[in-house]
């Protein structure tokens, strides 16, 4: 069982009444308490109608965003690393305010734990801690009036529940009074303890690996990290910006070269005409050179024939 939250929700209570002992350090504070992981093993948990099983109890640092954050959720990996991987069943500790609401940050480790890990509800138990002495009856009503204020994406996730009121009455630093009552085999710890024990045997443990360490992440990271996106975004669209300018210019000297050929194919079509009209020109002089060649030639038969008979005339007279 991997038990986890924020800090100050009562965790390492919670894992020392499910171990039997007081194995975790724990102050009345808001603060941190624990700051490594710490795992201890209860050789006593009776599940209703079962014999007495082994649980390995895994307490962790509490998620706030702080400066401890990158450290503790590095403590959280390892937990779900450990030599239970196989089996695991996550413990949620939730801070029932003064108004019956449940706090806002909780709401929202819970949610990131439930996407970094992609938690089934079958495997998870949440602990309602900081509750008013309540009945049974009464402490149920409290917890469904606090599950209907989550958002509706965590509702089956609360299906597993057990209200824990003891902590309003131990708010103090007795180290003594804290660990005789975790210790106790009877009272309020054991009626605790039986009712965690309870919850476990409704949970169906799975294994569970970080498949979205995104969820995980502080809202400085967040924020690095959509600044990252930003710039590289913006390095995308100078590319593209980039590519866009260079296609337009390659288009444009197409273009261009396509134009000069143009002309260059006009300019040799007129040429060819050009030249095509000289031609045609010179072989009309030639035609007209040989027709009048022709011409002259044929007045000087004429003529040389009319001379001929002209003097031929004259000699028969």
């Amino acid at each position: 069982m991997i038990i986890t939250s924020g800090p100050g929700r009562g965790k390492s209570t919670v894992g020392n009444i499910a171990a039997g002992r007081a194995v975790f350090a724990t102050a009345f504070q808001p603060t941190h308490v624990t700051t490594e992981n710490a795992w201890a093993v209860s050789q006593s948990v009776r599940f209703p109608g079962e014999a007495p099983l082994a649980l390995v109890v895994h307490d962790t640092p509490g998620l706030d965003q702080d400066a401890h954050y990158p450290r503790h959720r590095a403590q959280l990996q390892r937990a779900f690393e450990g030599p239970c991987r196989q089996r695991q069943i996550v413990a949620f500790v939730l801070a029932v305010a003064a108004s019956g609401r449940i706090s806002a940050n909780d709401v929202r480790q819970l949610e990131a734990i439930v996407r970094a890990y992609d938690l089934r509800p079958e495997s998870v138990i949440l602990v309602f801690n900081m509750m008013p002495a309540l009945a049974p009856a009464a402490a149920e009503a409290y917890m469904v009036e606090a599950v209907a204020a989550m958002p509706p994406l965590l509702r089956p996730y609360a299906a597993n529940r057990l209200a824990v009121p003891y902590l309003e009455r131990l708010a103090n630093d007795n180290l003594e009074q804290r660990q005789a009552f975790v210790a106790s085999g009877s009272g309020e710890a054991q009626r605790v303890r039986d009712s965690l024990a309870e919850a476990l045997s409704r949970a169906s443990p799975g294994s569970y690996v970080l498949v979205r360490p995104e969820a995980l992440l502080s809202a400085a990271e967040t924020s690095e990290k959509l600044h990252q996106e930003k710039l590289r975004l913006e390095r995308e669209r100078q590319r593209l910006e980039a590519e866009r300018r260079a296609q337009e210019l390659r288009l444009e000297q197409a273009r261009r070269q396509e134009e000069l050929q143009r002309q260059e194919n006009e300019r040799l079509a007129l040429q060819r005409e050009r030249a095509e009209a000289e031609r045609r020109i010179q072989e009309a002089q030639l035609q007209q050179a040989r027709e009048q060649e022709e011409h002259r030639r044929s007045v000087l038969s004429s003529v040389a024939r009319e001379g001929k008979r002209f003097l031929k005339r004259i000699r028969l007279r």
